[in-house]
C-alpha cells in the first residue's frame, strides 16, 4: 500500500505529467483492502483536479475463461491472471468493488467486442466529462 501511494502521489503532484491522462487496470474486491486501494485512486485523482471515472468490466463465467486461457494472456510479460482454477474461485469467493457514483459504469462485455465495449467505455467518460465541465465541449475529449 505505501508504495501505490507513493507512485500516485508523485502522478498527482507532477507539473510535467499535468495534462497526461492515466488509466489504471486493476480489479479490487469489496473487502476493506480493495476500498482502501479504490480510495487511493480516488484522493489521487482529487489532487490532480481530475475526475475518478471507476469502468467495471464483467462477463460470464464461460466467457471469463475463454478469455483468460486465451494465447495474448501472460506469457510473462504481464500480470493477467491465466490459472482457471485461480479465477473460478475468485468469481465464487470474492465480489468486485462497486462504487455506485454517478462516474461509475459497470459493463457486461460477455457479448461485445474489444472495439464496442471501448466505445461505450469513451461514451461514459465523454458523458461525464461534459456533466463536470456543465456542457462546456471545449474541455471533453475529441
Amino acid at each position: 500500500m505505501p508504495q501505490r501511494r507513493a507512485v500516485l502521489s508523485s502522478i498527482a503532484t507532477a507539473k510535467s505529467t499535468a495534462d497526461v491522462t492515466f488509466i489504471f487496470t486493476d480489479s479490487q474486491s469489496s473487502s476493506s483492502l480493495g476500498r482502501s486501494a479504490a480510495a487511493d485512486y480516488h484522493d489521487a485523482a482529487a489532487t490532480r483536479g481530475s475526475p475518478f471515472i471507476s469502468v467495471i468490466l464483467s462477463c460470464d463465467l464461460g466467457e471469463n475463461l475463454k478469455r483468460a486461457a486465451g494465447g495474448d494472456r501472460g506469457n510473462g510479460s504481464n500480470t493477467k491472471l491465466t490459472d482457471l482454477d485461480v479465477l473460478r474461485d475468485i468469481r465464487d469467493k470474492e465480489d468486485i468493488l462497486h462504487l455506485k457514483d454517478e462516474n461509475e459504469l459497470d459493463l457486461d462485455i460477455t457479448n461485445l467486442s474489444h472495439g464496442d465495449a471501448a466505445g461505450v467505455i469513451y461514451q461514459h467518460v465523454v458523458k461525464v466529462l461534459q456533466r463536470i465541465s456543465g456542457g462546456d465541449n471545449r474541455q471533453i475529449l475529441k
